[in-house]
């Protein structure tokens, strides 16, 4: 079990090391290719064939925290990340419904951040007394 977690460590440790490929561009998503002759779950990925990038949720935890999580086992408390939870599903509905009205990704943008901002304003619309009314000068 010490050697997985040596050997996770070190692939960490690596590719916090690499450049990001693309700093601040989206990375297209390659699914890389298995190896179902392993004995191992461990060994089903080649990670010499595999683009190294720096875990999101240990880009805050240093070299030093994973050496000591390495000799003693115990949980970690990371961030919490959205992951296909209500609000990000409710996110993607917004931004397909943003690629209907508007073209172009800087109106697609703003539409979308106004739409955000609107519903921090008013994010319930139950009754009638809800609604706000502008003012005209």
């Amino acid at each position: 079990m010490t050697e997985i977690r040596e050997l996770a460590a070190g692939r960490i440790k690596c590719a916090k090391k690499a450049p990001a490929p693309g700093e601040g561009k989206i990375r297209k998503f390659q699914c890389p290719s298995l190896n179902f002759e392993a004995a191992e779950y461990y060994c089903l990925l080649n990670w010499q064939d595999v683009p190294r990038t720096s875990p999101p949720m240990l880009r805050d935890i240093n070299d030093d925290k994973i050496e000591a999580a390495i000799k003693v086992p115990r949980k970690w408390t990371l961030k919490k990340y959205p992951c296909h939870n209500q609000s990000v599903e409710r996110h993607v509905k917004l931004v397909t419904e943003a690629s209907s009205p508007v073209c172009g990704a800087l109106r697609r943008d703003g539409y979308i951040r106004a739409k955000l901002e609107s519903r921090k304003e008013i994010p319930h619309f139950g009754l009638k007394k809800d609604w706000k009314r502008g003012e005209i000068n």
